[in-house]
């Protein structure tokens, strides 16, 4: 399948260009074998190299080696809605880790226990700091659709500093 750019609103399209643009760590407008693997790994893949070449070679329809803008966008569009049901209960298992009393919400002390049981340090200011952030409703803790709204403004945060 292969989605021309036109064929994208201009919201999808700066979307597509910004995730390009992480991957491709060099900024020369195209994706190498390396930044390719970190992609791959990246959207959840644990694949090893020979099934990443593998994956590249499908994808790179000019043949040449490397993934351009237009090969990534077709990429994407074909991966689009893959996994999402296990990353959903994903999801939805992280959550019930962080809803210790299973009422349905994250409180901030909940939020504090399970951190600090990773060995990071959390005071009960910045986990009140952390749920103000992401609670819509002001009601003091996370729901579900808060809980998964931060949980991927967290993992955009962290593909950003590969």
């Amino acid at each position: 399948m292969t989605v021309e750019i036109t064929q994208l609103t201009s919201e999808e399209l700066r979307i597509m260009r910004t995730a390009f643009n992480i991957f491709d760590r060099n900024a020369d407008n195209q994706i190498d074998q390396a930044e390719f693997g970190t992609l791959i790994r990246a959207i959840g893949f644990n694949a090893s190299n020979h099934e990443i070449d593998e994956i590249l070679r499908k994808f790179d329809k000019n043949k040449d080696g490397v993934i351009d803008f237009q090969e990534f966008i077709s990429m994407a569009k074909h991966f689009e809605g893959c996994g999402r049901d296990e990353m959903e209960q994903n999801l939805r298992q992280a959550f019930r880790v962080f809803d210790r009393d299973g009422n349905g919400y994250i409180s901030a002390d909940e939020l504090r226990y399970v951190v600090t049981s990773f060995g990071e340090v959390l005071s009960n200011e910045e986990a009140e700091e952390l749920i103000a952030m992401f609670d819509k409703n002001n009601d003091g803790q996370l729901e579900y659709e808060e809980f998964v709204t931060w949980a991927k403004s967290s993992l955009a945060e962290y593909l950003k500093s590969l």
